[in-house]
């Protein structure tokens, strides 16, 4: 959820529609660029983990105009948006952040996997061979498409043979 932060708190009731958005921006998402130059933001407060890409049809430009609505209770404006969204933009290429995406699996540096579950709380499970467990803050980012679906949540208490029939195995030999 959007929060009004230090940055929105300090403009008037009658600040212009892009001091409100760029404050909007500084007070929930951090900004960053994957190795090939791609900007994209990831909301501090939901999921922290999924990128949203600031060049896409359901990326930052309606997340800052829903968050706009939320707190002011009125439409941005189709030019305060598309400016702030270039500054934006303009600002990525010198973002320090710097970070590949991964689609619905990752390895995380210390070597685990982890899988996006596709929730709009970022929940990941991370496994490696000492088990599993669920965060809410995954050490991979995240790039979502159109056709990411939700996962079940997993439970304890199974084992690999109940997932058999779920995975595309040839044979015993490849199985075990």
């Amino acid at each position: 959820m959007t929060t009004a932060g230090e940055h929105f708190r300090a403009l008037g009731e009658k600040a212009p529609a892009p001091a409100v958005l760029m404050a909007i921006f500084a007070d929930n998402y951090f900004l960053g660029r994957t190795p090939d130059g791609e900007p994209f933001a990831v909301c501090a407060h939901t999921a922290p983990s999924v990128m949203i890409r600031v060049r896409s049809k359901q990326g930052l430009r309606q997340a800052l105009a829903a968050d706009y609505f939320r707190l002011r209770h009125a439409s941005p404006g189709k030019e305060a948006l598309s400016s702030v969204c270039e500054t934006i933009e303009g600002m990525a290429g010198a973002a320090r952040h710097v970070a590949s995406a991964a689609i619905r699996i990752g390895q995380a540096p210390s070597g685990e996997y982890v899988l996006d579950l596709g929730r709009p709380d970022g929940l990941a499970v991370v496994w490696s061979a000492a088990g599993w467990s669920m965060t809410t803050r995954p050490p991979v980012l995240f790039r979502r498409t159109a056709v990411t679906s939700e996962l079940p949540v997993p439970v304890t208490g199974g084992g690999l043979d109940d997932m058999r029939d779920l995975v595309n195995v040839r044979g015993s030999a490849e199985w075990s």
